[in-house]
């Protein structure tokens, strides 16, 4: 895993270091080259001088004044010549480390700016999800407020099928009879098919086989209150959006029937 200092590192070119040596300076520099020549031609022209002079004979006192005059020039041609080394050398060392110093500047820059970036993209996604919700809370108020003539679901189409006729076709309830016979006993029987087939509601328009068995449903008093409230809890649950089609239902086990059956 990158670190912070080891990241800009990867930005800056090569053949920036600090410990970099040009390959020019590992050998002769053009300065060393004139030193040692100077070097030379002094050494030459000071022997020929003291060659043609004829001063060996002066003693120890004039020979090392002789050596004297000849080193001291030659020291301080190449003294010259490392300076001007250092220099050079101090001058590459300084370019080198502008260089770093504009890398890590633009390499701090780009960070800035992918920081930015981040931030906007955060941002944006911020209010791209602050419009979803302000449209699922848009789209809730108009599926609770919204009326008859919109183009209902097909549950909700049937549910609102369904409520009418229940209200139409719901009958008078009688006085009880003075032999304390119920009014359900009068009323014809249902099978358990038609029961099984309203409770089930019409798949349509075109059901009539479902609405036959739905008329006959309500017209039986405790069959027409199992449909009605099958009805409330169809119109409660499509208020919320939930409608029968959108679940799945457990299917029945085995013994559950058997146990039915029995």
């Amino acid at each position: 895993m990158p670190t912070r200092t080891s990241e800009p590192r990867r930005d800056l070119p090569p053949e920036l270091g600090v410990s970099h040596t040009p390959a020019g300076e590992r050998g002769l520099t053009p300065a060393d080259v004139i030193a040692f020549g100077l070097s030379l031609v002094w050494v030459l022209l000071f022997g020929w001088l003291f060659w043609r002079s004829d001063a060996g004979s002066g003693g120890a006192v004039q020979t090392a004044m002789v050596l004297i005059a000849i080193v001291l020039p030659v020291a301080l041609i190449w003294l010259a010549a490392l300076a001007l080394r250092s220099t050079r050398a101090m001058r590459d060392e300084t370019r080198q480390l502008r260089d770093m110093l504009d890398a890590l500047r633009q390499a701090y820059l780009a960070q800035a700016q992918a920081g930015t970036a981040h931030s906007t993209v955060e941002k944006r996604l911020d209010e791209i999800a602050a419009a979803a919700r302000k449209a699922e809370e848009t789209v809730a108020m108009f599926v609770s407020v919204r009326d008859g003539a919109a183009a209902p679901p097909p549950p909700l189409d049937r549910s609102k099928i369904l409520i009418s006729p229940a209200k139409a076709v719901e009958p008078v309830e009688q006085p009880g009879l003075a032999l304390g016979t119920p009014p359900e006993a009068l009323s014809s029987s249902l099978a358990i098919t038609d029961r099984i087939r309203a409770l089930n509601f019409p798949d349509g328009p075109d059901d009539r086989e479902g609405f036959r068995a739905l008329r006959q449903a309500l017209q039986d008093h405790q069959t027409a209150q199992i449909v009605r409230a099958a009805q409330d809890v169809l119109t409660l649950l499509s208020q919320d959006g939930i409608y029968m089609d959108d679940l799945k239902p457990e299917r029945a086990r085995l013994e559950l029937w058997r146990r039915f059956a029995q």
